[in-house]
């Protein structure tokens, strides 16, 4: 089977999946089973969200890795997507790049039977999905040339400097992390779009929040600035690290964007 059938048939197997499974599907907080009822215009925004928008959520992830590791292509590598949702992403790598081996680690039960149905109706070689803890990866030492956390950080009740600490244990040599995030210098919080609730200290944008009906489970992430996600990474062990935008590219209006990915190697 071609690239582009295989492709295909991975958006039909998801779509049918989350028919399957939805309206009942996993909403806030992402570590635990108190899941949310979605309406139609939800489960339309979910689906879209999770499966129509994978490749142009993608292209620019792939397009930096290129970039980094200076190649054309990401074939024969293996991939871990942590916090990896329905695993729509890291199938969608795998099969355009041809990699070598994906594996996904979820914690969310829904998200997991999701991408475990979806992953055997499409009956890969090496697809993988794992339940597990970010917070401490089931994995032995170097098993990975690249570790993603793609629209993780700003939501999940994480230690980001544990968390890179692992990451670095289980990257191969000279293997490569990216950190795809939302990040503090951007004046519109993400995920609340409220204006200049990142500049508040804690208690008052609690405050300010409140004031415009935003849900309280909102606000209990840490949106980090982009110093602060490089210094970590660099106490973690790695080095080289790099910023781009949200568009795969590097440039001076990097931090203009609402989103950075970070790159840095082992």
């Amino acid at each position: 089977m071609g690239k582009n059938m295989q492709i295909d048939k991975m958006w039909d197997t998801y779509l049918a999946v989350l028919e399957k499974h939805i309206p009942k599907v996993a909403g806030f907080p992402y570590d635990s089973d108190d899941h949310e009822l979605l309406d139609e215009q939800a489960k339309r925004h979910y689906i879209k969200y999770n499966v129509i928008d994978i490749p142009s959520r993608c292209s620019p992830i792939i397009s930096a890795l290129k970039k980094y590791r200076k190649v054309e292509n990401l074939k024969g590598l293996s991939l871990l997507d942590l916090a990896c949702g329905d695993g729509a992403m890291a199938a969608y790598i795998y099969f355009k790049e041809s990699l070598d081996l994906a594996c996904g680690l979820e914690l969310d039960n829904f998200r997991i039977t999701v991408f475990n149905e979806a992953r055997k109706a499409l009956a890969p070689s090496h697809l993988y999905a794992v339940k597990g803890d970010a917070n401490s990866l089931p994995f032995p030492p170097c098993s990975f040339d690249i570790i993603s956390m793609i629209d993780f950080i700003h939501f999940a009740q994480i230690d980001l400097g544990k968390l890179l600490v692992e990451a670095h244990r289980v990257l191969k040599p000279s293997g490569t992390i990216l950190i795809h995030t939302a990040h503090r210098l951007y004046p519109i919080h993400q995920p609340t779009w409220i204006f200049g609730l990142n500049y508040l200290p804690n208690k008052i944008a609690r405050i300010y929040a409140a004031y415009k009906k935003v849900l309280p489970r909102f606000l209990n992430t840490k949106i980090n600035s982009p110093f602060t996600i490089k210094r970590l990474i660099t106490e973690a062990g790695f080095k080289k690290v790099v910023c781009f935008n949200s568009h795969g590219q590097r440039g001076i209006d990097v931090y203009m964007h609402s989103h950075i990915i970070v790159l840095a190697r082992k």
